[in-house]
């Protein structure tokens, strides 16, 4: 976690220069998802914790998210720590959401629904449609396009069927169908590292062929 650093810039700015990137560029790859779910994982570790203190971020953006884009995933570090606010302290109405935030479906300007547990994590799920299958962030925040959103998550090719199916249990438009527990969204997400990190199997009914090319009179040829 952290405020501000010399030499970090928010993931926002580097997700506008994607292409820019190796670790971005290829996200078909598993060797470039996983050092990815690897800094969801320390991301989702941190709004645990701060849940943990009974407290909201509600400012859950890639601009509250700090990285060195040189040195890649693994120095990503939540911030956004201004928008914090403690369950039961002030009002956590949607009409006090933090600015630029994704907004859950449930916080509608009719909604009588307030900030919650379940909504911090629905802008983690909009943070990771960002980041793994390409959504900008004009969309990711946009609650009145929360079915384009869906499909356009459900309709990515550069990710596996349970990576697909974490994102769209956290988008969930009812916060009770939502994955919104910290412990249970970091075990998914360590589920995924454990799958992507495994090497490549081959088919069962596949065959390995060893082809050998030798020049005439050889030894081995003789010998055949």
């Amino acid at each position: 976690m952290l405020l501000a650093a010399p030499g970090y810039e928010t993931l926002r700015q580097v997700l506008d220069a994607r292409s820019k990137h190796d670790w971005l560029r290829d996200l078909k790859s598993a060797e470039v998802r996983l050092p990815l779910w690897r800094a969801m994982r320390h991301l989702a570790l941190g709004l645990t914790q701060i849940h943990d203190q009974q407290m909201l971020h509600r400012a859950l953006t890639s601009d509250a998210v700090f990285l060195d884009s040189a040195v890649g995933p693994d120095s990503m570090r939540l911030g956004g720590f201004e928008w914090t606010v403690r369950v039961g302290q002030g009002s956590l109405d949607a009409t006090s959401a933090a600015p630029a935030a994704p907004s859950a479906p449930e916080l509608t300007a009719q909604s009588t629904h307030g900030q919650t547990f379940e909504s911090d994590w629905y802008q983690f799920g909009a943070l990771l449609s960002q980041v793994l299958a390409g959504v900008g962030p004009d969309l990711a925040a946009d609650a009145t396009q929360h079915d384009e959103l869906m499909l356009r998550v459900r309709d990515t090719q550069k990710i596996t069927g349970v990576e697909r199916d974490l994102l769209v249990s956290l988008l969930e438009r009812s916060p009770d169908r939502r994955l919104s527990r910290g412990v249970e969204v970091v075990a998914e997400i360590e589920n995924i590292i454990a799958i992507l990190d495994q090497p490549a199997r081959v088919a069962e009914n596949a065959y390995l062929a060893l082809t050998v090319l030798v020049g005439s009179g050889r030894l081995l040829l003789r010998s055949a």
